[in-house]
């Protein structure tokens, strides 16, 4: 049967990573919806990471400290669990991020746009700093490892020159592809695909060797290979430590926690915690044979502990889950007909867009939301130009447009539209217009056109019966 000292070890380095990202991880749902306010906003909570009873039918609430920090933002939820509120421009900072309903408008129609930022990294360039902080703190921790490990000669120094070269900032580079995977700036197969190609150029294995990958196999047997194409004539497989260290990755692992645990910063950090009493001599022994003691398991958590305390950054770059994700947010807004641009899914059975957006504990780029549409003026529309005649895209032009003119052009543009009717001579005054000072061509002729082109063709939405 395996050890499961170092695999002990190892599940914790995994959670140092993941925190959740598959397990227990909270669903939120935010809904949001136009009214006459601004943003109508509902946030509830789907599913929570706390376990419950399977007979507790009430609806899932949040944290109590989440909930008075929602209550001061909405007031109090709704008896199914639910805040409701309408924010006419700002959004809260209900989860963790920032945000903002943006409009412009004309007489004839107005422009939205709805932006939000969840938790998570807004600057990117920290994240950059975390992953080389974790790369200098990995060569710092494994600085002496293998010859302390396997004696001074040939063998120790191609495989610390490899592991200084050529593993550690490999690890870096996946982290950041990882980090672009949990973004979702690239999507899983793309990201997939780089990391293929990755270990193909740094030479782990080959292209021929793809398509019958083991995902699987222990990862110890891509650093043999790796140290194996470097390594020459020298025989990785003769009998003696080296051996022993790469024949298996929990050996390998048993072995850098048991240097990083002879350390004098890890005595420093015993030292100042006050926990002296445990045997870590004997732990110590245990761990780098990957023995499975009760010393070797207490000194491994103390290990990790550390590692948390003052290389967290380094944890970062241990190639295993996400960045921490805590929640998913199912966020839905409502509109009449699909959105100009953005980022989210249309989904027209149900008139409304969706994202799936996640919310970040560690260094990965934000969620972000983003949406842009126009709401025509209908009943201004239909007064004064007998039909629906800027909408969509027209419209987005046109209120671009008006937003850049002088307020004095602003007001001249007003009063005329507003005197204008339906039927007779529309299109002759339409035609005719020029700001004051303008002789020949106007700078409203794009507006212009595109509203004689919805008169000449007869589209647009008709008045109401």
């Amino acid at each position: 049967m395996r050890r499961r000292g170092a695999w002990m070890i190892a599940h914790c380095l995994c959670l140092a990573l993941t925190l959740g990202a598959d397990c227990g991880t909270a669903r939120y749902g935010l809904d949001l919806e136009r009214d006459e306010v601004g943003l109508r906003r509902t946030l509830r909570l789907i599913e929570s990471q706390e376990a419950r009873p399977s007979d507790d039918e009430r609806p899932a609430g949040f944290p109590e400290e989440r909930a008075r920090v929602l209550e001061k933002m909405y007031g109090k939820p709704s008896a199914d669990g639910r805040y409701v509120r309408s924010f006419e421009r700002e959004l809260p900072a209900d989860l963790d991020g920032s945000g903002a309903l943006l409009r412009t408008s004309s007489l004839l129609g107005q422009s939205f746009i709805y932006q939000e930022r969840l938790r998570g990294e807004d600057q990117p360039s920290r994240a950059a700093e975390r992953f080389l902080r974790g790369e200098a703190q990995w060569l710092e921790l494994t600085q002496g490892w293998i010859e302390a490990e396997v004696g001074a000669g040939p063998a120790s120094e191609i495989l610390q020159r490899s592991i200084r070269e050529r593993v550690i900032p490999d690890l870096c580079d996946i982290a950041f592809y990882r980090w672009l995977g949990s973004s979702e700036l690239i999507d899983a197969s793309e990201l997939e695909a780089r990391w293929m190609q990755l270990m193909v150029e740094r030479r782990y294995f080959s292209y021929a060797e793809l398509d019958t990958l083991d995902t699987s196999v222990d990862w110890v047997v891509w650093l043999r290979r790796l140290l194996e194409a470097q390594s020459g004539e020298l025989d990785l497989t003769a009998p003696g430590k080296l051996a022993w260290l790469l024949a298996d990755g929990d050996h390998v692992l048993a072995s850098l926690l048991a240097h990083i645990a002879r350390s004098s910063g890890f005595e420093a950090w015993i030292a100042a915690r006050g926990d002296v009493a445990n045997d870590w001599k004997s732990g110590i022994a245990d761990l780098a044979e990957d023995e499975d003691t009760a010393a070797a398991e207490v000194l491994g958590e103390r290990v990790y502990e550390y590692l948390k305390e003052r290389y967290a950054d380094a944890l970062l770059l241990v190639p295993i889950g996400g960045f921490g994700i805590e929640a998913i947010v199912e966020l839905t807004l409502a509109l009449p007909e699909a959105p100009l641009g953005g980022n989210g899914a249309w989904d027209a059975s149900t008139g409304r867009v969706r994202w799936n957006l996640p919310l970040h504990q560690g260094p990965s780029l934000a969620g972000f939301a983003l949406a842009h549409w126009v709401e025509p003026a209908r009943e201004f529309q239909v007064q004064h130009l007998g039909r629906v005649l800027l909408s969509g895209d027209a419209l987005d032009e046109h209120i671009r447009w008006y937003d850049g003119l002088s307020a004095e052009h602003r007001a001249e543009w007003d009063r005329f539209v507003t005197a204008l009717t339906p039927g007779g001579d529309l299109s002759e005054r339409l035609a005719a217009f020029r700001f004051q000072g303008e002789t020949d061509r106007t700078t409203a002729s794009d507006t212009i056109a595109a509203l004689l082109a919805g008169l000449a063709s007869g589209t647009g939405e008709p008045a109401a019966p």
